[in-house]
């Protein structure tokens, strides 16, 4: 299980980091049946989308997952993001 990163209140009002894409479960299309714990609790919205914090989480937007034998359908999750990314919207 990976480690998330704590915030403490004197980083409150600090710009996050720039997430490269890869890390953002917006990113892409992911295989169902290839998610880890991390990519599922991000999928579910039980982490924050872009680096999988679990406080003050709120909408962030949708994420995709391939379905079907051929692996053309697509379903849709509803994804959620924590207060610093918020904003960010996007996956950039």
């Amino acid at each position: 299980m990976p480690s998330f990163e704590q915030v403490t209140s004197a980083d409150l009002h600090a710009t996050p980091p720039a997430v490269p894409t890869s890390e953002d479960v917006r990113a892409k299309f992911h295989q169902l049946l290839d998610l880890g714990p991390d990519q599922y609790q991000r999928l579910s919205g039980q982490a924050c989308a872009r680096r999988g914090g679990t406080e003050h989480l709120r909408s962030g937007g949708m994420a995709y997952t391939t379905s079907g034998p051929d692996g053309t359908g697509r379903l849709a999750w509803p994804v959620r993001v924590c207060r610093h990314h918020a904003k960010t919207g996007g996956t950039q």
